[in-house]
């Protein structure tokens, strides 16, 4: 299994669109702004940990666990002000950006350097949470056998599915 961890504002992806390109072949653009920063860091984090070896070619699980950070309006007041009040312990980071969106942009930068392909992703788990700084949290598994990086080819991988 490759698991690696991203700190940093995590960035949507946003909505494709097809433009011509000047040898008369379309290219794909991402509306959403800003983002550029966030692939990158997850890019470069990608290159570290995969440390030159060939990206995965097989059938792939990802999972992807964004850290947010909770609100100031979830603590408590005066000597409380680190006590997360009773009422939003339980509460969960359902405010955009959308964990889809999200989910896209990592997988995007992640193409090339983990996985030769996102199309090789045949099982996701995604998740949004609080943490104590904005985060990914990133781990990538073969199915069926598949070969992952550092283990001879032909072994099967073991135990396998992520836990959060």
């Amino acid at each position: 299994m490759i698991e690696f961890r991203v700190e940093g504002q995590p960035a949507p992806a946003g909505s494709k669109t097809a433009v011509p390109r000047g040898d008369g072949r379309l290219g794909v653009i991402d509306k959403a702004k800003g983002g550029e920063v966030w692939s990158i860091l997850v890019a470069q984090r990608a290159s570290e940990v995969m440390a030159g070896a060939a990206p995965l070619s097989g059938p792939l699980g990802l999972s992807l666990c964004f850290e947010r950070v909770r609100p100031r309006g979830h603590y408590g007041a005066g000597r409380n002000a680190d006590v997360v009040r009773p009422a939003m312990v339980d509460q969960l980071p359902t405010t955009k950006p959308d964990l889809l969106k999200l989910a896209r942009r990592v997988e995007d930068a992640l193409t090339g350097i983990c996985y030769v392909d996102d199309a090789l992703i045949c099982e996701e788990q995604l998740v949004k949470v609080w943490g104590p700084k904005p985060a990914v949290v990133v781990r990538i598994w073969g199915l069926n056998g598949a070969v992952v990086v550092g283990r001879p080819p032909g072994t099967p991988v073991v135990d396998a599915s992520p836990a959060f």
